[in-house]
């Protein structure tokens, strides 16, 4: 049985700063983490997929998810330069810089994204604490910081390409994609 903990976030400063609002409830523990705005359709649930590869691992490393994403879209996500391996584990070998502008991924034919589940260890903490600490005003610290210092640190961080389809309910045409997707999987499992 798990315990959801839902933690209110009153600035936009970032997952980051709200993984560190969490902390008091985790006594300790990994944990994991679920952005509600990007739901999956998967024949396993992918948050079962996650805890399956974080225990494979050891309960060593952090763990990130990844689905391809549309040319058009693949520019909101996290991307990394990844390798795959196998198990559908990937190899991140470093965490690229943000640009929304801009159309192109930063590495080319690349749209396997970071698809918003994540398993983190309690190392991350004093990561974010430092990452926070030394931050410029109005810069967000994401995931992608935290997750790339991580890594910087010596600890480890794993990509796992999901099993199912990733949505976007962030924006409207998202949404109603979000919407026909699920109601179709709905009708049909109900016949």
């Amino acid at each position: 049985m798990a315990d959801i903990i839902f933690v209110n976030q009153n600035d936009f400063a970032g997952i980051s700063k709200a993984l560190l609002k969490s902390k008091r409830y985790l006594n300790n523990s990994p944990f994991l983490v679920a952005l509600p705005d990007l739901p999956t359709i998967s024949e396993t649930p992918v948050i079962r997929q996650m805890l399956d590869v974080y225990s494979s691992l050891k309960d060593k490393a952090h763990v990130v998810s990844f689905d391809k994403f549309k040319e058009s879209e693949s520019r909101f996500y996290g991307e990394c330069l990844i390798k795959l391996e196998k198990n559908n584990l990937l190899k991140i070998a470093h965490f690229c810089p943000t640009n929304q502008h801009s159309k192109k991924p930063h590495h080319k034919n690349n749209h396997t994204r970071m698809s918003g589940r994540f398993i983190f260890t309690p190392e991350i903490f004093p990561v974010i604490r430092n990452l926070l600490a030394h931050k410029t005003e109005g810069v967000e610290i994401n995931d992608r910081s935290a997750l790339g210092e991580a890594q910087k640190l010596g600890q480890s961080v794993i990509g796992y390409k999901i099993k199912g389809k990733t949505y976007d309910t962030g924006y409207p045409k998202g949404f109603r994609l979000a919407y026909n997707a699920f109601y179709d999987e709905f009708e049909n499992k109900s016949r």
